[in-house]
């Protein structure tokens, strides 16, 4: 298995269509993405998002997210210049609606404090998170509330209706037991109650060493170790339905479907064949672990405190884990994306649903265009679904000027 599939970074696939053709709407097959030149066409993105400071493409990865209204009208949150800015339908810029998203209390503080768009409430309120607390605005720009939470958000926050959100946290919640908890949380009386909870095995069965870094601003230790997809598993979460949340585990081969009021309505079975990891994976793991060791024994600013556990006595699991990451399109079609060893392609199933009842339809091969390289990632908006496209942020510019750029992607 390559090394793109382990690091996850995957060249993109389409998927949707119309709701009239629901019978026949996934052919079978290679699909053509073919990029809408049209779209944000006299935008100009080096000038709204470039910065002049350098940063990797890696980088770059995580600073940008964007969440689209029920008009068309598309918010992008950019960190290279910490600002919101709102985009009509076609990509066209409107404006810029405010300039201080960043929370001033993390100002200075690590990565875990970058904000980061989680969609749009009721139509009301654009959700921002926050690494321990959730910004609320309105749509217009103008702050509405900060909400603190006493856990960490892990992976993402997602709006559901009528004033809830659903929040995922995997550190100690209230002083318990390390867990995976999932709540529900009220925006305005700030309430909330577990619909979830699956205890997780603690950090120190993936790690591999202890990294201390040292900045102008101070030095902190970080953990290194063992990566998705082979240390704990990872839960993923979507709005389904107007106001029901889906909610799957990497490690299960079964959705669970949540009512707003936290009560399980059904479970999609999802029949996935998992990839067993082969001896040659695990040993081009455990050499890039090694390279990247000896690339942090020689960096000025690192330096490695502890080794944890023998490299070459690494604990692998069996399989890899059912699916990688999960995405609902405008229709309620949930879309499971898969491991493959047959890159550059990448398998989907489908799942319809239609009342309390689901279906699963055809598994598809989806074609992957070689010009657009976008980062499926459970934790990142930074890919949305409608019916026939899937919008993205594409890295422009160059490292030493980046920008970010919406796109559209029809077929």
């Amino acid at each position: 298995m390559k090394t793109k599939i382990l690091s996850l970074i995957l060249i993109l696939l389409t998927l949707l269509t119309h709701a009239q053709e629901k019978e026949n709407i996934f052919p079978e097959g290679d699909i053509n993405l073919v990029q809408n030149m049209e779209f944000g066409k006299n935008t100009k993105w080096a000038e709204l998002t470039a910065t002049e400071n350098p940063i990797s493409k890696k980088a770059l990865n995580k600073l940008g997210s964007f969440a689209i209204a029920d008009d068309g009208k598309i918010y992008l949150l950019n960190l290279l210049k910490n600002d919101l800015s709102v985009f009509d339908k076609n990509g066209s810029f409107i404006k810029v609606l405010n300039t201080d998203i960043r929370d001033k209390a993390y100002l200075n503080s690590d990565l875990r404090a970058r904000p980061k768009i989680s969609g749009i409430l009721d139509n009301k309120y654009l959700v921002i998170e926050i690494y321990d607390r959730i910004r609320l605005y309105h749509l217009d720009g103008t702050f509405y509330k900060t909400i603190v939470l006493d856990y960490a958000i892990n992976n993402h926050v997602v709006p559901l209706s009528d004033d809830l959100v659903a929040i995922s946290t995997w550190i100690p919640y209230k002083n318990a037991k390390p867990r995976n908890i999932i709540l529900l949380k009220n925006i305005v009386s700030e309430k909330e109650h577990q619909i979830m909870s699956v205890e997780i095995a603690p950090y120190e069965k993936y790690t591999i060493a202890k990294i201390k870094t040292t900045t102008a601003k101070g030095s902190f230790t970080q953990a290194y170790g063992m990566t998705f997809p082979y240390s704990r598993a990872s839960y993923i979460m979507q709005k389904f339905n107007n106001d029901q949340l889906v909610v799957g585990c990497t490690q299960d081969n079964f959705l669970t479907v949540f009512s707003k009021e936290g009560r399980k309505t059904k479970t999609i079975d999802l029949n996935i064949n998992r990839i067993k990891i082969s001896d040659d994976t695990k040993g081009e793991f455990i050499t890039n672990v090694k390279k990247n060791l000896e690339k942090i024994t020689s960096s000025k600013n690192m330096k490695i405190e502890k080794i944890t556990q023998n490299i070459d006595d690494i604990e692998f699991p069996e399989y890899m884990p059912y699916f990688h990451s999960m995405h609902i399109d405008s229709d309620d079609n949930i879309l499971v994306f898969l491991y493959t060893e047959n890159e550059p392609k990448m398998t989907a199933k489908i799942y319809k649903t239609t009342g309390n009842n689901s279906q699963e339809l055809e598994t598809i091969s989806t074609f992957i265009s070689p010009d657009i390289k976008l980062r499926i990632n459970a934790s990142e908006n930074r890919l949305y679904f409608r019916k026939n496209s899937i919008f993205g942020l594409e890295n422009g510019g160059s490292e030493n000027s980046p920008n970010l750029r919406l796109i559209q992607l029809n077929y």
